[in-house]
């Protein structure tokens, strides 16, 4: 606008108005006529004052002046041609930062020339041009047609047609016609301040109508502002309509419409066809030459001070960042077409580098690292490391980096923001947050472990739905919904689409766009494959982007005459390579490799090159067809070199040859060539030929005589490369030992071609610099010290290593590929494991049973290359494949630099052994092979190279991310097809053992590469061992122990042979021989290597029963077992050893199993003995096999019984499960006959006969009907070779099936038949629906605990109301009698004074049915609780029971007092019963009732089943100062009826070597029953754990009145169930606090479904203002209550007493809470043993200080044993611990877990440096107990922890 208009809206302005200016003087100015059109700007206010505040120095005018120089509404191109053209010349001083999509096709400038006739409208005297009309409608029709899917949906009305006057109107009317009415058209002077998709402008004027108007008036021809305001409108495309002519030779445009249509000629996106540059120029001549020329005013532009300023600041920028012209900064890096996207110039890269930033590409690695590679050094990479360095970043995306820290992300890669993702398991033991917001939020795990986790949402009034999201017209919108169940997250994965990342939030927010199943096929699994790489067919137009001719045909030579063939796979299609051979002479012939030609297909930018060069790759996907780089009908047709007859074009290298000798003579020639394909051979043809052949002399008549010299050359050639170490070449699945003469010819050739293509590219002037090459240096000299002194005495047998070591410049063959360069150096560093000194047998070495074999059949068949492969071939012998893997290590990675980047000394293939290498040979398959093969045509035809230094070094930094994709997808692959073979047929193969860690073997499957690349690792804790391995580090290696219960008909000899050693598939080849061998074939000796071979005298290694000596094999210690016992068990149990070293084989069977939402292979069974093998699946994966996983979550209210039970018993079957395998106490049953019934498909039932005898003899007293089932048969053999099976590989397989029993009932008096169903299957069961099958029956027995769970929940809807009411979480029903009226008066019998919140507990306890009292310790809930029990006592004497269901009429009413462990009972009764209930005379009569674990601990039995039991070696005995009321007892005291004949039986039991007869131990067993009921009807408090509660003999005995469950929110709800479910109680009473420890649960499944949610803390949460919380302590210091009071009880938690000060003293400061600092070294234990559970730790540093500050606890203090507990987190720290105080004579002080603690002077060793989630503790019953790290994380242990510390000490923590 004019200033005048300006100062009216300023008028309006006050002392604190901001006035802002903002505009383009360069765009279209105000309407003034007065003047000329470029000085209109001038007369604006903007300008102006622009204009003064340049001329003044303050700091005020300086600031006030901004120039922008970023656009962010139009595309590269655009802004590029504006900013050069409109501005300062430059076109990267205005930059594109928008992230603007352009065209479909690249090209956001268009010209149409369209000549037409201009004619004048009399009514509006303005012109149009009908020809143009047409022609802008048919543009606007083509916009439309190509609208890509980066614009969005399509939409007309973002088109718009820029013109004037009539033209207008002709264009409306005629879009009108077809239908077009939504494009805009508009006047150029009414499109300010707006944008269009497309701009479309049309002309009008021709160069006839020209000669004869006014053109100051035609703005598109003399305004340059106008143009530069309407070329602005466009966001993505620019078309022009016009005669080229009349635009470029008229007006004060003219220049910038030469620009214009020069720039649409150069990127072909000018019509018509013929409309060339010459076209152009001729006619631009033609019309310019009668024309008088017209003076162009450009001092305007120059003069400009705003522009000068803007280019002044580009100068200076350039000037003081000193911009290097070094290799990096060359003139055509600014247009090097990959860096074209980059939102961030070269001006300012150079001013980040200045800042010390720099910009670049991200990869994101695991564990939030990752690096950058920078821009301008694409060679190198910076590492990242932590999330905060990270930032919001994704793989792919360009960030700005400063100091190794992303500070800002410039262009975000949006494929990587969508992510194939795992649903994260939600913890429901968890209270819910009552937040108000609407949404659940959930976390989804990408598969992708680079990738940050992501938040989804779920609406809170759909929280059982999850939204399936998709985006319309740019908005997110709901398409379906899916039900969110167990079911939908174990079987599927989602595809989620990242939406945002807040400030603050450590991970994105998403929304989930698709579910994929994982599936069962091959397909299914290659679906998700594809997702998470994003690999997706090529859709590419295979009939664009090609030469519509050879361009360099005429130089190509015709050699169709040649024999010519090809060798791959046999279903490849897409062939790169072929080999001609022709004699030339008596003594040569000419050799050629020929190389399909790509590069004279494919133009170079076009669509199809960008795609390939975007994928790098091919993606080979197993038996399925690849995705392929090009579209597949390019890959398998036009470029593949079938034998179709057709003629190919090749790049070939051609060469002669001597006859005699295969060397090369003379130069080689790199040549473009045409052949024809006699023959398409696969590796196994070709392998025949040479095999039939190559001893022959040469012959060129046919193909096979010309594969038979090809080989004879390349095996020369080889040798020549490789020198001593050309017999050895890596194995895999495709280039099998002994079987692979036709691979090695192919990958020599192959390392020729590259070989020579890489020299003659270097050496060439034009690609000198620009050449990509293939490096690997020589391995690190300290890495090969070490690895001789590890492998030493193995490293002189190795054919591989044993040259290499002595002088590491010397070269090493890793293998290669068909292609050679994919398995050259690839794994160099991968997962090898650590390898130690080896014992070696001096005499012999053992060799696989089957290779030797195939080595003396070799020798005798005279095939010496066949028997050289064999025996070279290390991979592939047990004792040096570790050896091989340990060598290779040593090496670094092999790399792709660009030739200019390093010295010609780097250029060198250490691996190869070749001095420089590049990779040519596969074009079709691999993008960097066809930039050499441009390179290759370049120094052919002698012209410049396509490429610069800067863009090869970018593609090589490329090609290395692309092919490391590529590789982990195509092993991926494989993976998923082997899992999915394995699920119709398993499989055992054999494996090769590494060097054993501390808490696993490693196994390698060296036949088996491309699907097991690295090592699989064996844990122990899944091998059920009976005792930690015992580790010979000398050796290096380790033994296992095993003690298992195995019988059958014949046991002893069952047992003696699983005490033999098993050798495996070995022979034992004396060393001198093999030696000898390797000797004669380093000479070339073949006759003697043969003789050698066939005359050995080798030893096929049997079985041998070991006797080890006790020193050697210690048994295990067990405090429960006497001598006497231990022989006991010996009849029942065989110990079973296995020794593993470095070396050994293992015979493994594999199965599949899901792994981050693949189908993945996994260890099914691993064969220990010929008849004994542990079954991994089943230990590893419990509730897949004999449970299925719950398909819904706990709840807090219930509908009704049903649905209880419904989501219950799922629930607690998996935990059963769960803890039946990990208590490891399966029973062993060989030879038993099984028979099957077909249920329905997929699913057997059957039965089994066990005779009653054998269930005595062998002491089998579990419940039949309760077991888990792991039914196996050996030996079976395989209906055919399995695809992926391996030469030594066992051609048997153990069919396995796992079930469950469902009954058990006697058959006959000598028979108890037993039922089952299966649960999960191995392949081919139908042939074992014969009768009369015999199979190994490993029966599993569920703990009775466990059995009791699922009981109590399944009698649910059986229970009485109050239980009902309660289970459900519905109304409580109320007493109808009158409350009872409690007194708060003294306590009878000395017991202490209540406070108001104890007397509260009381009173609500004795008068409500249901009451729950939060207890934190020191609140003396114990005596609460002996209060609760004596008002009972005293309501039932009052006030007999009369409401007594018919079925307890019989049965003595008691009060049950229970607890979730003993540890829970006996501490609580303990102290009660010494301090107060022995006041109380017989008034009371409590009874304490064990388990029978703990009674068989001091009245043990003959074959008792329970002295097998892991749970009985852990078992504590009852309390002694219990002695008196102990039922156990008490059985035997003169007062009971039946004591005399039960003590009898003690005696005779005790005898040494006297058995019971069957028949005594079952009047025995009666005695007992009759014992306990006689106990039973004679008290009135019982006193047990909730599972004992609903034994039999008491339930039938008594009937519970009232119930207590102490330490309620330890147990889990079907635990509390139990006593509740069992008996029909009046009142209910939970005592616990959920604020300390929780129910233990092994499975961390069933844990977060909510089994760790107490029935206590579940109802506190639902009523907590009706729960009664004590809250006065008596127990802590202030000062140590203070912490957990305001961190766990919200600052209710009181002090009721002065405690005295702390005996600590640090600094001569009294402390009551001391941290010690110990860094020491943890221990893990790594299977569950009798010392504690796996993963238990012990610390001998913290053992030694928590002593010795206990001893002067004791000693300086003066302070009681008795009164100081030592508390850790683990049970085998606790034993250290407990050892060390013996020594001390502290033997009195208590050390023990946090959760068998019950307070006193407290010392906590804490072993975690850092939280983490540990298998901790283990309670009195056994069970193991899954905590996390107490005194980091755990809310639960803390207070229990802290607040044990009594009054008068303190609390001390040694923490690591």
């Amino acid at each position: 606008m004019l200033e005048c208009e300006a100062l009216m809206a300023l008028g309006l302005a006050g002392p604190q108005t901001r006035v802002v200016l903002a505009g383009d003087h360069m765009q279209m100015g105000p309407k003034l006529f007065s003047v000329d059109d470029h000085h209109r700007s001038n007369h604006t206010l903007l300008n102006r004052l622009f204009h003064y505040y340049q001329g003044q120095k303050c700091d005020a005018a300086q600031n006030s002046r901004i120039i922008f120089s970023e656009n962010y509404r139009s595309t590269k191109e655009i802004v590029e041609f504006v900013s050069t053209n409109f501005y300062v010349g430059k076109n990267d001083v205005i930059k594109a930062n928008g992230n603007v999509p352009p065209p479909a096709n690249g090209n956001a400038l268009k010209f149409h020339h369209v000549r037409g006739e201009c004619l004048l409208d009399t009514g509006s005297m303005s012109w149009y041009n009908k020809e143009e009309v047409v022609k802008v409608a048919e543009a606007v029709k083509e916009v439309l047609e190509q609208w890509p899917l980066t614009w969005g949906p399509k939409d007309p009305s973002s088109i718009c047609i820029l013109s004037d006057g009539c033209q207008v109107w002709q264009m409306r009317k005629a879009l009108s016609k077809r239908g077009l009415n939504e494009v805009h058209v508009e006047n150029l002077a009414n499109v300010q301040g707006k944008q269009f998709r497309a701009v479309i402008m049309t002309a009008v004027q021709t160069r006839d109508s020209l000669k004869t108007s006014h053109l100051p008036g035609l703005e598109l021809f003399n305004d340059a502002r106008v143009l530069n305001t309407a070329m602005t409108r466009a966001q993505s495309q620019v078309v022009v309509v016009g005669d080229a002519a009349a635009l470029c030779c008229f007006g004060n445009c003219s220049k910038v419409w030469k620009s214009y249509i020069d720039h649409c000629i150069s990127n072909n996106s000018v019509t018509p066809k013929h409309f060339t540059k010459d076209f152009f120029m001729k006619d631009v001549m033609e019309t310019t030459r009668f024309q008088k020329p017209e003076h162009v005013d450009e001092s305007s532009t120059l003069s400009d001070a705003i522009l000068q300023e803007l280019k002044d600041d580009y100068e200076l920028l350039k000037k003081e960042h000193n911009l290097d012209e070094d290799k990096w900064k060359c003139k055509d890096f600014n247009n090097h077409r990959s860096r074209s996207s980059y939102n961030i110039s070269d001006v300012d890269a150079d001013l980040l580098k200045y800042q010390g930033m720099c910009n670049g590409k991200l990869v994101r690695e695991p564990y939030n690292k990752g690096y950058v590679v920078p821009f301008d050094n694409p060679t190198s990479r910076i590492r990242i490391k932590g999330r905060d360095n990270m930032g919001k970043t994704f793989t792919g995306d360009e960030v700005v980096l400063q100091t190794a820290k992303v500070i800002s992300i410039t262009k975000q890669s949006e494929s990587a923001r969508v992510l194939v993702c795992l649903l994260e398991d939600e913890d429901h033991s968890k209270p819910r947050q009552n937040s108000e917001d609407k949404f659940i939020k959930r976390t989804m795990i990408p598969i992708a472990k680079s990738a940050p986790k992501i938040r989804i949402l779920i609406s809170k009034r759909k929280r059982n739905c999850i939204p399936i999201w998709e985006k319309m017209h740019g908005q997110w919108t709901t398409a379906a919904f899916e039900r969110l169940d167990e079911k939908l997250k174990q079987n599927n994965v989602f595809v989620v689409q990242i939406i945002g990342w807040k400030e603050n939030c450590y991970i994105p927010l998403g929304n989930v766009i698709d579910i994929l199943p994982i599936g069962s096929s091959l397909v299914d699994g290659l679906r998700i494959l594809n997702e998470e790489f994003k690999v997706e067919p090529n859709t590419c137009n295979p009939d664009e982007g090609l030469f519509s001719q050879d361009e360099d045909g005429t130089h190509r030579e015709d050699l169709s005459h040649m024999i010519t063939f090809t060798v791959d796979p046999k279903e490849a299609k897409d062939l790169d390579d072929a080999i001609s051979v022709r004699e030339i002479g008596e003594h040569e012939y000419e050799l050629g490799v020929h190389i399909a030609d790509v590069a004279s297909f494919v133009i170079p930018g076009c669509e199809l090159d960008k795609e390939a060069e975007q994928r790098g790759t091919t993606y080979y996907s197993g038996s399925v067809d690849p995705v392929h780089m090009f579209p597949k009908e390019l890959s398998t047709g036009t470029f593949s070199l079938l034998s179709d007859g057709k003629q190919r074009r090749v790049v070939s290298l051609m060469f002669k040859v001597n006859k005699k000798t295969n060397e090369i003579i003379g130069k080689h020639k790199l040549q473009l060539s045409g052949i024809k394909s006699n023959r398409q051979l696969s590796y196994d043809e070709a392998e025949a030929i040479i095999t039939d052949r190559y001893r022959e002399g040469p012959a060129f008549d046919s193909v096979e005589d010309c594969v038979t010299v090809a080989y004879r050359f390349a095996k020369a050639r080889r040798k020549d490369r490789l020198g001593s170490d050309w017999a050895y070449s890596q194995p895999d699945d495709k280039r099998l030992p002994g079987k692979r003469k036709a691979n090695m010819m192919v990958e020599e050739l192959s390392v020729l071609f590259n070989t020579l293509a890489s020299k003659d590219l270097i050496d060439s002037k034009e690609t000198l610099d620009c050449t990509p090459l293939r490096c690997q240096s020589k391995p690190d000299c300290e890495k090969i010290k070490d690895f001789k002194a590890k492998c030493g005495e193995l490293i002189p047998l190795s054919f591989h290593v044993r040259h290499k070591v002595e002088g590491v410049d010397e070269g090493v063959d890793e293998g290669v590929d068909e292609g050679v360069d994919e398995g050259v150096d690839e794994g160099v560093d991968e997962g090898v494991d650590e390898v130690g000194e080896q014992p070696s047998n001096c005499e012999n070495i053992r060799i696989l049973t089957k290779v030797w074999e195939d080595i003396q059949s070799a020798a005798r068949a005279d095939d010496i290359d066949k028997m050289v492969d064999l025996i070279a071939a290390d991979d592939i012998h047990p004792p040096l494949q570790p050896v091989v893997d340990q060598f290779r290590k040593c090496f670094s990675k092999a790399k792709v630099i660009c030739s200019n980047s390093h010295s010609r000394e780097v250029f060198r293939h250490y691996s190869l052994n070749v001095d420089s290498y590049t990779q040519a040979t596969s074009p079709i398959r691999r993008y960097m092979d066809l930039i050499s093969q441009r390179l290759l045509h370049s120094i052919i035809h002698d012209r410049r190279a396509q490429y610069t230094t800067p863009e090869i070094a970018t593609l090589c930094s490329q090609s290395e991310d692309n092919l490391k994709n590529a590789k982990e997808y195509e092993q991926k692959a494989e993976q998923i097809s082997y899992a999915v073979s394995m699920k119709k047929q398993s499989a055992s193969k054999l494996a090769f053992v590494g060097s054993p860690n501390r808490d696993s073997v490693p196994v390698a499957f060296p036949f088996n590469k491309n699907i097991f690349r690295e090592s699989v690792s064996v844990m122990y804790k899944d091998l059920q061992l009976c005792d930690q391995p015992i580790f010979d580090e000398e050796n290096d290696c380790i033994t296992l122990t095993w003690k298992r219960r195995v019988y059958a008909v014949d046991t002893m000899q069952i047992h003696q042979e699983l005490q033999m050693t098993d050798y495996g598939p070995c022979v034992e080849l004396p060393l001198t021989t093999w030696k000898a061998t390797v000797e004669a074939i380093d000479q070339g000796n073949w006759d003697h290597a043969k003789s050698l071979t066939m005359e050995a005298n080798t030893k096929q290694l049997e079985k041998q029963i070991i006797l080890r000596q006790s020193s050697e094999m210690p048994p295990p210690k067990s405090k429960s077992c006497d001598s006497k016992e231990q022989e006991e068990q010996r009849e029942h149990e065989v110990d079973i050893h296995l020794r593993l070293q470095r070396g050994d084989t293992l015979q493994i069977q594999m199965t599949t199993e899901v792994r981050r939402g693949y189908n993945s292979p996994a260890v099914q069974l691993v064969r220990i003995k010929p008849r004994f093998e542990i079954c991994v699946d089943h230990v590893h994966s419990a509730i897949t096999c004999f449970a299925k996983y719950a398909e819904e979550p706990s709840k807090i209210l219930y509908r009704d019984t049903n649905e209880y039970v419904q989501i219950w018993k799922p629930l607690c079957k998996m935990e059963s499960a769960s803890n039946a395998v990990d208590d490891s106490d399966s029973i062993v049953i060989e030879n038993l006959v099984v028979n099957f019934r077909q249920k329905q498909e997929g699913i057997l039932t059957g039965s089994f006969f066990l005779p009653i005898a054998c269930i005595t003899e062998w002491a089998i007293e579990c419940n039949l009907s309760k077991c888990l089932l792991c039914i196996r048969k050996r030996g079976l053999t395989l209906p055919s070779t399995p695809e992926h099976s391996a030469l030594a590989d066992p051609r048997v397989f153990t069919w396995v099936a796992h079930g469950v029993t469902v009954k058990a009932e006697p058959k006959n008096l000598q028979m108890k038949e037993v039922k089952w169903s299966s649960m999960s299957i191995t392949c081919r069961w139908r042939t074992f629906l014969i009768k009369n099958t015999s199979f190994t029956v490993e029966i599993i027995p569920k703990s009775l605990p466990d059995i009791r769970k699922e009981e109590a929940v399944e009698n649910i809807p059986y229970a009485c109301d109050l239980v009902k009411a309660i289970a459900l979480g519905k109304h409580i029903p109320k007493e109808v009698k009158p409350m009872w009226n409690h007194q708060r008066k003294e306590l009878p019998y000395g017991l202490p004074q209540f406070n108001t919140s104890q007397h509260l507990a009381v009173e609500k306890a004795l008068n409500n049915t249901f009451t729950i009292i939060q207890g934190p310790p020191g609140t003396g809930k114990t005596v609460v609780g002996v209060k609760i029990v004596f008002g009972f006592f005293e309501l039932n004497a009052k006030s007999p029971r009369t409401n007594v269901d018919p079925r307890d009429e019989n049965k003595k009413q008691v009060i049950l007092y229970c607890g979730p462990s003993n540890k829970s009972v006996d501490p609580c009764f303990f102290y009660c019963y010494t301090e107060y209930l022995l006041r109380f005379g017989d008034r009371l009569r409590p009874l304490r009732f064990y388990s029978q674990h703990v009674e068989m601990l001091d009245y043990p039995y003959p074959d008792c089943a329970l002295q097998f039991s892991r749970r009985s070696i852990r078992q504590e005995r009852a309390k002694p100062e219990l002695r008196s009321i102990t039922l156990h007892h008490r059985m035997r005291e003169d007062t009971n009826p039946f004591s005399g004949q039960i003590k009898d039986f003690d005696l005779r039991i005790l005898e040494k070597g006297k058995k019971l007869p069957a028949e005594a131990l079952k009047e025995y067993k009666k005695l007992l029953v009759k014992a306990r009921k006689y106990e039973f009807e004679r008290h009135d408090i019982i006193l047990c754990t909730c599972s004992q509660s609903s034994t039999p003999n008491l339930t039938k005995t008594v009937s519970a009145r009232q119930i207590l469950i102490d330490e309620c929110a330890m147990a889990t709800e079907p635990q509390a169930l139990i006593p509740l479910v069992c008996n029909r109680p009046e009142k209910i009473v939970l005592i616990g606090d959920h604020k300390q420890l929780r129910p233990i649960v092994n499975n961390v499944h069933v844990r977060r479904l909510g089994m760790a949610k107490s029935l206590f803390e579940r109802y506190h949460t639902m009523h907590k203002k009706s729960a009664v919380m004590l809250d006065t302590q008596y127990r802590m210091h202030k000062e140590i209550c203070e912490f957990p009071s305001q961190e766990f009880y919200e600052g209710y938690l009181l002090t009721g007493v002065e405690q005295p000060s702390s005996v600590l003293r640090v600094d001569n400061k009294t402390m009551p809470i001391v941290f010690g600092d110990i860094r020491g070294k943890t221990v893990s234990l790594v299977v569950n043993t009798a010392k504690g559970n796996e993963n238990s730790k012990a610390n001998e540093e913290e053992r030694i200080k928590v002593i010795d500050i206990a001893e002067k606890l004791v000693t300086k203090a003066n302070i009681e044993q008795q009164n100081i507990v030592i508390l850790s987190p683990y049970n085998a720290q606790v034993s250290e611990i407990r050892d060390g105080l013996k020594k001390k004579k502290l033997d009195e002080i208590t050390a023990t877990t946090i959760t068998k603690s019950q307070g006193a002077a407290e010392l906590q060793s804490d072993l975690e440096k850092a939280p983490g989630p540990f298998q901790a503790s283990q309670c009195s019953d056994g069970r193991r107990q899954d905590l996390s790290v107490g005194f980091h994380i755990a809310e639960g242990i803390c207070p229990l922890s802290v607040q044990a510390a009594q009054q008068s000490a303190a609390t001390a923590q040694l923490h690591k």
